[in-house]
């Protein structure tokens, strides 16, 4: 039922049933008969007419008055009420029905009203088949094929859509064919199979399967389809929509051969690279049209004297063919063939119907005793000249496509220019030799020079040990005096009194800091330049915390105070301990200018915050600044303003590099009012 007869069904005030017209089962109710006699819809769809009529022999014996046929129907109460009721046949997509109106007339059995209710009911009957002549309109008309078996597998309903696909009467498939008759063998087997899992299931999407036309043609189609159960449950019937897939078998039969023959060019790159002949580049060029173009023969014949085009090379199972044909490059009955076509023009030629072009008339009987439908030529060149051709033959007409065509013509200039190389590669062997003592000269040259480059690596592998002890040294300074101070606060505090387990057990857990991160430092300086270091996801909220909590005894013990402001808590991707150093370098060189400048209250503020998903730290001193005429050379290495015993000058240089050339971001520094800013993005 379509949804306006579902709608004019199901919101009518009228008692409205569907039964099978031969069993009498109740196959639908409206809301209004569920009303009326008491039953629910899925209780309705369990009975039979005969379950709601009152048999003649009890007292519901049918009456007659004014006409209409009075019955006496029991609802689910067990309450009796007097009713006409009004039936009809109804066609519909899903079958045949027997369309009922019922009407109450056991409280009047006025014949105006029954006159009435017939008018309804033929009012709702025109509407239905009105309802049911678009539905068929529809159901015939549609752009893909519609049918409904039975439980045998047997057509009992089929659209003219369908029909006209597959060239029958609908006399003479109705009742009489199954669908599995319309299969190939093939596709026999395949239905057989999804057949019996789909009556389990209830439905199957987009089988495919290959269907025999009157006229013996294949149409290929996509199929999918449900069941129709019984009151049992038990399957009854099904209904299936089909769709013509031919021009999608097309396309993708087209597709199949183009990715053959882009596997063939492939292939034929490689001959080229390895073959060092040209007999042997020829065999293996028409073998790979067979293997992998999927051709029936493939041949390459080159213009002798009397310009004839004689072959030199086939391959594939119809070879025996050019025994029978001679081809010419002369503009006569054998030359106007697409191989001697293609010489003559330097060029290519396709036939795409082999077997009825009159140019290929001197061969049509040999083409179709070895079943040639249509051929292609592609002319081949050497210095520019064509010199012979390279011709392919396929069984079925208008083979040769556009692109099949542009991939072949590709395939012809690459054997062309394999034939340039060829004799480009005799031309090279003949200057080999001349050039076999030049080459013995400069490897002596080389050699010296090679000799000069281990020199200068073994004096770069001694100044980069240097430099790296002497970053190691930098590193180690701070941890070490943090180190010793904490040893020296257990001494005093013993001195004093002061000494508890809390606070031993604190200096060791602050000494076992130092111990690991001068640790991880050795780690750090010997990974530094290795370039398979691994980068990690770390909060630098974390790492300012750890490096502070490094280093803050010697801040607190020059009463300098450090105050942190994060905004955000970024995460970024690279080095923490690396980033933890750089931290710990800049924070260092703020505490010593700091200490040596001594302003009132000594401070240093970290701020950390994102901008445009770039984040950013920054840490500023109020120790006076940077002179300007050495802040642009403060990064450079080697260069420090303290004396030899506290400063190698690498430690900003070893920070750059880290933030630039490690973690990709960027580190620079400027003065402010009070004091120097030093500014890390990553």
């Amino acid at each position: 039922m379509d949804a306006c007869s579902e709608t004019l069904f199901g919101n009518s005030h009228t008692i409205m049933l569907l039964t099978d017209p031969e069993t009498g089962a109740i196959r639908e109710a409206n809301p209004a008969a569920c009303a009326f006699y008491g039953y629910d819809r899925e209780r309705f769809k369990a009975l039979n007419r005969v379950d709601l009529e009152v048999a003649p022999t009890d007292e519901g014996t049918l009456v007659r008055g004014g006409g209409d046929t009075i019955q006496r129907h029991r609802r689910a109460d067990g309450s009796l009420r007097d009713v006409v009721v009004h039936s009809g046949l109804l066609e519909m997509v899903g079958g045949s029905y027997l369309f009922s109106v019922v009407h109450d007339v056991t409280s009047s059995q006025d014949l105006a009203e029954l006159e009435q209710s017939r008018r309804a009911l033929q009012v709702h009957y025109d509407q239905l088949q009105e309802t049911y002549a678009e539905i068929q309109d529809l159901y015939n008309r549609a752009p893909c094929g519609y049918h409904s078996l039975d439980a045998e597998g047997g057509i009992i309903r089929i659209n003219d859509t369908e029909l006209q696909w597959l060239g029958y009467q609908r006399d003479e498939i109705i009742g009489k064919m199954k669908f599995s008759d319309l299969l190939t063998k093939e596709s026999l087997q395949s239905f057989r199979e999804n057949f019996a899992r789909f009556k389990e299931s209830g439905r199957v999407n987009n089988l495919e399967f290959d269907i025999l036309r009157k006229d013996g043609t294949l149409l290929p189609v996509s199929l999918s389809a449900t069941t129709v159960t019984g009151p049992d449950g038990g399957y009854l019937m099904s209904r299936s929509t089909v769709y013509d897939i031919t021009e999608r078998r097309i396309a993708e039969h087209r597709v199949h051969r183009l990715n053959r023959l882009y596997t063939a060019l492939s292939e034929t790159n490689k001959a080229i690279v390895h073959a060092t002949d040209r007999d042997e580049l020829f065999r293996e060029f028409c073998r790979i049209a067979i293997d992998h173009g999927g051709f029936l023969l493939a041949w390459i014949g080159l213009v002798d004297s009397s310009g004839s085009v004689r072959p030199v090379t086939s391959f594939g199972d119809k070879v025996d063919y050019l025994e029978t044909i001679s081809v010419s490059i002369q503009a006569e009955s054998k030359g106007g063939g697409p191989t001697g076509t293609a010489i003559r023009e330097s060029s290519y030629h396709v036939c795409n119907d082999f077997q009825h072009d009159p140019f290929t008339a001197p061969w049509h009987a040999a083409a179709a005793a070895h079943g040639f439908g249509s051929t292609a030529a592609f002319a081949l060149q050497q210095n520019g000249h064509p010199v012979g051709a390279f011709t392919l033959y396929a069984g079925e007409p208008d083979y040769f496509d556009a692109q099949l065509v542009e991939l072949l013509l590709q395939m012809a200039t690459d054997i062309s220019f394999a034939l340039d190389n060829l004799e480009r590669e005799a031309r090279r062997r003949d200057a080999e030799q001349a050039l076999q003592q030049e080459t013995a000269r400069r490897l002596r040259a080389l050699e010296e020079l090679r000799e000069k480059d281990h020199l200068l690596m073994y004096q770069s592998r001694l100044a980069a040990m240097g430099e790296m002890i002497g970053n190691i040294a930098h590193q180690w300074r701070q941890p070490l005096n943090t180190l010793g101070l904490a040893v020296q606060d257990l001494s005093l505090s013993y001195k004093l009194g002061e000494f508890t387990k809390e606070l031993l057990d604190s200096r060791v857990d602050k000494a076992m800091e130092v111990i690991n991160h001068m640790s991880r430092t050795i780690d750090d300086f010997r990974n530094f330049f290795r370039p398979d270091k691994q980068q990690e996801p770390f909060r630098v909220s974390r790492v300012i915390d750890n490096t502070l909590s490094l280093i803050g005894g010697s801040f607190r013990s020059l009463h300098i105070r450090v105050e942190v402001e994060t905004g955000t808590d970024p995460v970024v991707i690279g080095y923490p301990n690396e980033f933890s150093q750089v931290l710990l370098t800049i924070l260092n060189n703020a505490r010593d200018a700091l200490s040596e400048r001594a302003p009132d209250e000594p401070v240093i503020r970290i701020a950390l915050h994102e901008e445009q998903g770039v984040t950013i730290v920054t840490i500023r001193d109020n120790a006076g600044g940077i002179p300007e005429q050495i802040l642009d050379k403060i990064f450079d290495p080697y260069f420090t303003t303290k004396g030899p015993e506290q400063g190698t000058g690498l430690g900003l240089f070893m920070a750059k590099t880290i933030i630039e050339s490690n973690m990709g971001g960027r580190l620079t520094v400027a003065n402010s009012e009070d004091g120097a800013e030093f500014r890390i993005e990553v």
